[in-house]
């Protein structure tokens, strides 16, 4: 789960051009308090948790929202990963009914990742008969 929160805070920082160290100087400047010693993590310790070389302190996740000016719950969700999958595989949707590709496009960041793929999945099955 921390994995996938990591991963949506980098592609959320990449849709919305913001830099690592912009990020770390914005999350500094809430001063948030976490841990035992409710202190504001230092700008080395917000890139570990990037990195996923840190544990990512559950107290930092309202802030982290509110950096990105996004919903605590955005961080949970796969539609960044997928996003990030649909932009890298760049796979041309050929819909024979119709002009549906665009349509399609829009609707597959909204799926979950299993359901996407289910779906290459099934087309490569239906492409071999």
């Amino acid at each position: 789960m921390i994995n996938s929160i990591i991963e949506n805070i980098l592609n959320i920082l990449k849709e919305k051009n913001i830099t690592k160290k912009e990020f770390a100087s914005k999350l500094i400047d809430f001063n948030p308090k976490v841990g035992l010693n409710l202190e504001p993590p230092s700008e080395r310790t917000i890139y570990l948790y990037l990195q996923g070389k840190r544990e990512l302190k559950a107290d930092l996740i309202p802030y982290i929202a509110e950096v990105l000016n996004i919903k605590e719950q955005d961080l949970f969700e796969d539609r960044y990963i997928q996003s990030e999958y649909v932009k890298e595989n760049k796979v041309d949707y050929n819909c024979s009914k119709g002009n549906r590709k665009e349509e399609l496009i829009d609707l597959l960041p909204n799926l979950p990742v299993s359901i996407i793929q289910s779906f290459i999945n099934i087309a490569k099955e239906l492409k071999k008969d």
